[in-house]
């Protein structure tokens, strides 16, 4: 039996030299609303490893959920709106994930956002338990002024020296990292191969159906879109599945108040946000998948997505031909091998323009011809398979 007090040494240990095969994810936000822990969760439970998810709710993303894994668990905090309590709530966050990392000991901590950056941190300071951080989405110039925000900033500068290595999901991604980063890897936001559907077949006559799925705001879902479904007179209808986030709430009515303005309401179908097990199958319903984001945008995030958007390789893991935006990675990644188009998401003429050349192109070869390159390549699968060989290289 072991002598009174030497506790909290062994368990701040980490296990060092019999490390587990287990492994905590933390972010403050609900994870079923990120496609790449769920592809990086199942991979590593495939595998034989326990996997812990530490998390909160998010808004508009209550029924975004992971499936069930025999190997996976989720553990996730009703959020507040804001104000003193959610301040309180946040610390509160931070204790209680540092407090399952030292009970539980998982061999890794994968941290996958910004705010979570604290927790990571400390695990690194207090225990020899190592630790990824992954980080999807830069946190804007904004968001590190003041208060909490600057806390959460200091932290997020010490993880990414500290930790084992950091991931981003696209090549641009790279310079919004702190300086000191000793290794990194771009692991681009695809879907995994059991995700990916069967050769499409052709849908009845009627109408195209162009899809959107995925958070939903005014530079991601643009009114010129709506615009230019009038230019086309019922040639394309609009399906979307998605949610507003606390930064765009409205922006959905705005879409139905311009459709209405235009008489074209029933070129709209809004059908809200379902789990990815649901929402994939659901796009086979639809023809051309819209992924398009203009570069006058103050996000950095909307500036690099090259990689980083999952929404196009969704729709290719599904047959659909994306239209993506006028950048470059895209015209040379998508667009020059014949998966997908392009187009000016501000200008309904050119959106508009877009979509009528695609009416006369065979869009199941175009969406086929993407869906082999996922198979081939373009897969969770291969794209993680390099954190894999850290995470079991380094067991």
């Amino acid at each position: 039996m072991s002598r009174p007090g030497r506790w909290p040494a062994r368990l701040l240990s980490g296990q060092q030299h019999a490390r587990p095969r287990r492994i905590a994810f933390v972010q403050y936000t609900n994870p079923g609303a990120y496609p790449p822990l769920q592809g990086s969760s199942r991979h590593l439970a495939d595998r034989g490893w326990e996997v812990l998810f530490l998390g909160t709710s998010s808004l508009g993303a209550a029924t975004l959920q992971f499936p069930p894994h025999p190997r996976v668990r989720s553990h996730c905090w009703a959020r507040p709106r804001g104000g003193l309590c959610q301040k309180l709530h946040y610390a509160a966050f931070v204790g209680w994930c540092l407090g399952w990392t030292l009970a539980w000991r998982p061999g890794w901590v994968y941290v996958s956002e910004p705010l979570a950056a604290p927790v990571g941190a400390l695990v690194v300071a207090l225990t020899r338990i190592p630790v990824l951080y992954h980080e999807h989405d830069a946190p804007g110039a904004a968001s590190r002024t003041s208060g909490l925000a600057a806390l959460v900033e200091r932290a997020r500068r010490r993880l990414v020296r500290a930790a084992r290595a950091c991931i981003v999901p696209a090549e641009g991604r790279l310079q919004h990292l702190p300086p000191g980063v000793t290794e990194t890897r771009v692991v681009w936001n695809c879907p995994r191969l059991e995700e990916v559907g069967p050769a499409r077949v052709a849908r009845p006559t009627g109408p195209k159906r162009l899809v959107y799925s995925g958070s939903i705001g005014p530079e991601r879902l643009p009114l010129a879109l709506i615009e230019a479904l009038a230019l086309l007179r019922g040639e394309v209808e609009l399906r979307v599945y998605g949610y507003e986030t606390v930064g765009t709430i409205g922006h959905l009515e705005r879409l139905r108040g311009r459709a209405r303005a235009l008489g074209i309401e029933g070129s709209l179908d809004i059908r809200g946000s379902l789990p990815r097990f649901e929402l994939l199958p659901a796009l086979r319903a639809c023809d051309v998948g819209w992924a398009a984001v203009g570069h006058a945008t103050d996000d950095p995030n909307l500036r690099s997505l090259v990689g980083a958007s999952n929404k196009v390789f969704d729709y290719l893991s599904q047959g659909l031909p994306p239209i993506v935006g006028d950048d470059p990675g895209w015209q040379e990644l998508v667009v020059d091998p014949g998966y997908g188009v392009a187009c000016d998401p501000c200008s309904p003429g050119s959106i508009a323009d877009t979509l009528r050349g695609l009416l006369g192109r065979d869009l199941l070869a175009m969406g086929e011809r993407g869906r082999q390159r996922i198979v081939s390549e373009w897969n969770y699968d291969a794209q993680f398979r390099p954190v894999v060989d850290l995470l079991e290289g380094d067991a």
